[in-house]
């Protein structure tokens, strides 16, 4: 027990909020049961590249919760994070976990 609850409460709680604040990803997912073999590599600063039949596009993304915004030439692609960290897109895309 500490001689100062109150201190030791208020960095409890600091250390939980900046964990619930870190809205980034990193490295490279591949996914996983789709027709067409993608990746997304998340980079620093919000920045993704999409792999798709070759062609590689950057666009920006941003975590809210448990969903993943992709956003290229002007187009919004959203993923829900599964229980097991990988990035569900749904339908023909899949899923896409980390490497």
């Amino acid at each position: 027990m500490t001689k100062h609850p109150i201190l030791f409460s208020l960095v409890l709680s600091c250390t939980f909020i900046l964990a619930a604040c870190d809205s980034s990803l990193s490295g490279t997912y591949t996914s996983r049961g789709a027709l067409i073999s993608q990746s997304m590599m998340f980079k620093p600063g919000g920045k993704v590249e999409v792999t798709a039949m070759g062609m590689t596009q950057e666009g920006n993304y941003e975590v809210e919760g448990k969903k993943v915004k992709i956003s290229i030439a002007g187009s919004t692609t959203i993923l829900t994070i599964d229980e097991k960290g990988c990035l569900d897109a749904g339908g023909m895309a899949g899923t896409f976990c980390k490497d």
